[in-house]
């Protein structure tokens, strides 16, 4: 008897191992990336001709979702409204899919016909792409949900959606890693205070930003929303001009802006310039810790700002978590290597006050955690900034550093015209 209880829990313990390196792994690689060049014998097809296809059992195939997104001669992605996914297979665009789809190997013999094939491999895993005459109908699977009227996408992990009126501003978020669905954004804030020597201070707010939506580029692994903006006074650009891609992918949202900043600051502007830039949460996240990369103890955003809140928002930072009972996620800054150099570092910024009011806010009160840049210092030039957001399904403190690093596309590791 108590050998096969011991059999039992041997059993239980490698299902249980198992099962932790298989959510590891899916952890770790969720979307992959084939760029063009690297299927030479599917380059000028027309890119709607395109199918893709796995095996699960060697014999039969099955249509897969996926996405071939596409860049212009200057390297920009190309949205719907630009044609995108029309056209021939060029070497700069990227094929997606996702390793949840992929399967097994095939013989050659039991693809379907088309004009060029090829064979991409993974992980030990096969996917077909195939140029067809007749193409058949794609897979309906989605791992991210537009509603373009509402300017509002969903995946399993996230509900993200944004104001109506002003293209930059979101204000509602959704953590699917939480006990309950609630929204816990008021809304994203963007606070510039910009002071020209000897001349005048100039207060902006996101809402006095003028941002013009530019368009969506839509697909089953990840959705792309541009946004450009700007602030003039006259006809002079009194803030960095901005473009600003939201690429959404099931479990995280990858935000890489341009700026170009039309202003020499350490030339024209004052010590007292700044621009602030992050996230004020509704009253819904009240009780959940914060993490950051300063490696200080947990706080708990509660209403009342405290020491050690307020110390923190003195130190350079790369990171910082939310984590309760409302959900969890991570939100990282990759600076650009030419404000690095200059020793120009993001640095955090909370502000946890109930009775503190900074219109134009939907609630009363600020539950504030975000990045402060020093514009003051920054040079005239064109300069990078990526802001990661990664909504792990099960968050544990000590892993914000690997849920960001595992928050990319994956390359593929060959491929091979059959």
């Amino acid at each position: 008897m108590k050998k096969q209880s011991f059999q039992q829990y041997g059993t239980y313990f490698s299902l249980f191992l198992f099962l932790l390196l298989f959510s590891f792994s899916a952890r770790a690689v969720t979307v992959l990336e084939v760029e063009g060049k690297a299927l030479p014998s599917l380059l000028g097809q027309p890119v709607s001709s395109l199918r893709l296809y796995a095996s699960s059992d060697g014999a039969t195939l099955r249509a897969i979702p996926f996405q071939i997104d596409q860049k212009n001669a200057n390297g920009v992605w190309l949205l719907d409204s630009d044609g995108a996914g029309t056209g021939n297979l060029a070497p700069q665009d990227v094929l997606l899919f996702h390793m949840d789809d992929v399967g097994v190997a095939l013989k050659a013999d039991k693809l379907p016909a088309g004009k060029s094939k090829a064979e991409i491999t993974t992980s030990g895993k096969f996917v077909y792409l195939i140029a067809e005459e007749n193409p058949a109908p794609k897979s309906t699977k989605s791992y991210v949900k537009v509603d373009s009227a509402q300017d509002r996408v969903a995946t399993g992990f996230y509900d993200i959606g944004f104001n109506q009126r002003s293209a930059l501003v979101q204000d509602e978020l959704i953590l699917r890693n939480g006990s309950r669905p609630v929204d816990i954004l008021d809304r994203f804030k963007v606070r510039f205070n910009l002071a020209i020597k000897n001349f005048f201070d100039f207060k902006i707010n996101e809402s006095d930003v003028d941002a013009k939506f530019a368009g969506y580029r839509v697909g089953p692994i990840r959705v792309i929303r541009r946004v450009v903006a700007t602030k003039k006074l006259g006809p002079i650009n009194v803030i960095p001009k901005s473009s600003t891609d939201f690429m959404f992918y099931p479990n995280w949202v990858e935000v890489p802006t341009r700026v170009n900043n039309p202003i020499d600051g350490p030339k024209f502007l004052e010590e007292k310039t700044q621009g602030l830039s992050g996230y004020d949460f509704s009253r819904a996240v009240y009780g959940s810790s914060i993490y950051s990369s300063l490696g200080e103890s947990p706080m708990v955003l509660d209403g009342v700002l405290s020491p050690a809140e307020e110390n923190l928002s003195q130190g350079v930072a790369t990171w910082w978590a939310l984590s309760g009972p409302v959900g969890s996620l991570v939100v990282g800054i990759q600076n650009d290597p030419k404000l690095m150099q200059l020793g120009l570092e993001p640095s955090l910024r909370i502000i946890d006050e109930t009775g503190r009011s900074d219109p134009p806010e939907g609630e009363s009160g600020s539950s504030f955690i975000g990045f402060l840049l020093p514009y003051n210092k920054m040079p005239k030039g064109s300069y990078l900034l990526v802001v990661r957001q990664v909504f792990p399904w099960r968050f544990q403190h000590g892993q914000e550093k690997a849920y960001l690093q595992e928050a990319k596309t994956v390359k593929i590791e060959s491929s091979k015209t059959l």
